[in-house]
């Protein structure tokens, strides 16, 4: 069976997995019976979402390399396929398969992107917080340490209201909810760090949820 390779040593982006893989976006198109654009602007069948301009999926006649980048980003995320497919070739390279058909892979697309825009703080789910915290104090950031359900910044003072999963989920080889106030000891965090941070928990929560979509997902 093809494979999309990915070089391990190149960053991930549309352009080097174009130039790895010259055949890819012919294959593609014709397992999804789409055309291939350079631009952002898909073309389809006018039917738009909730009257936003964005064309619905189902009706879209093309795709681009932004939804190629997509695709294989929610492979990377699916826990199914990295237990059995994540480190393929000798040389360290890895391999994507192809999407199945057009409906798995506008499914996948779409949950990609939403994590990418959690990820990135933008995502309306992220600024309904969860998390509180509750106690007055210096806010000084000391021996960051998760306990129960609450994350200390100090003897006293705590972010409430936390899974120990979002404590230790792992990105990228990063805990973003460790490293972001172990990045920060010793300085004392200001009401817009407190939100700040408020986020960031929150899209740990947002982002799990979205990878537990992908997991629904087999791949072959």
């Amino acid at each position: 069976m093809p494979f999309i390779k990915i070089h391990n040593n190149v960053r991930l982006d549309a352009e080097n997995i174009l130039n790895s893989n010259p055949e890819m976006v012919e294959r593609i198109a014709n397992i999804l019976n789409l055309t291939f654009i350079t631009t952002s602007d898909h073309i389809g069948n006018l039917c738009y979402a909730n009257n936003s301009g964005d064309l619905q999926d189902a009706y879209k006649e093309t795709f681009n390399r932004s939804d190629i980048l997509a695709f294989i980003q929610a492979v990377f995320f699916s826990a199914k396929f990295n237990e059995k497919h994540y480190w393929i070739y000798d040389d360290g390279d890895m391999k994507v398969p192809y999407p199945k058909d057009r409906d798995t892979f506008w499914k996948l697309v779409q949950i990609s992107k939403q994590i990418k825009q959690s990820i990135e703080l933008k995502s309306p789910y992220n600024q309904d917080f969860s998390s509180q915290f509750p106690i007055i104090g210096d806010n000084l950031i000391r021996e960051p340490k998760f306990d129960l359900d609450k994350i200390y910044i100090n003897n006293s003072q705590y972010f409430s209201n936390v899974l120990p999963s979002t404590w230790a989920f792992t990105i990228d080889g990063i805990q973003p909810a460790q490293k972001w106030l172990l990045d920060r000891v010793n300085h004392k965090l200001e009401p817009d760090d407190v939100i700040h941070y408020q986020k960031i928990i929150k899209t740990i929560s947002e982002t799990k949820r979205l990878i537990k979509k992908i997991n629904n997902f087999e791949f072959d």
